[in-house]
């Protein structure tokens, strides 16, 4: 997997995230055996980390509340639209749109899907 795809589909949220005061940052692991990237977003309370290998493999850890205990998803990624389904669930469980009284964070519309 090439861990540019991650920069590539969190610059199409990154408009979005920061009108909803979400804070996130892209850190590199590329010093190791299996290079990574580690996505680290923080909304309110809730905190996630997903964690994108060259493999492919990406493990996603979040919790919606600092005094709930930490939970993990492991995903096996092959083209950037599984990469997007993966951030989708991200948002879901840090809280962005999962719920009908809260909104799905809309999408510039100056920016296509990246297919």
């Amino acid at each position: 997997m090439d861990l540019g795809e991650l920069d590539d589909a969190v610059s199409r949220r990154a408009r979005a995230w920061n009108t909803a005061e979400v804070q996130w940052e892209i850190v590199r692991w590329c010093l190791t055996d299996k290079a990574a990237s580690s996505l680290r977003v923080e909304s309110g309370e809730a905190l996630a980390e997903f964690i994108l290998w060259v493999s492919g493999e990406a493990e996603l850890t979040y919790v919606r509340r600092m005094e709930d205990p930490p939970m993990s998803e492991h995903y096996e990624i092959t083209t950037a639209v599984g990469l997007d389904g993966c951030l989708d669930d991200l948002e879901a469980h840090i809280g962005l749109g999962s719920s009908p009284d809260q909104p799905v964070l809309p999408f510039p519309d100056d920016e296509p899907p990246r297919a």
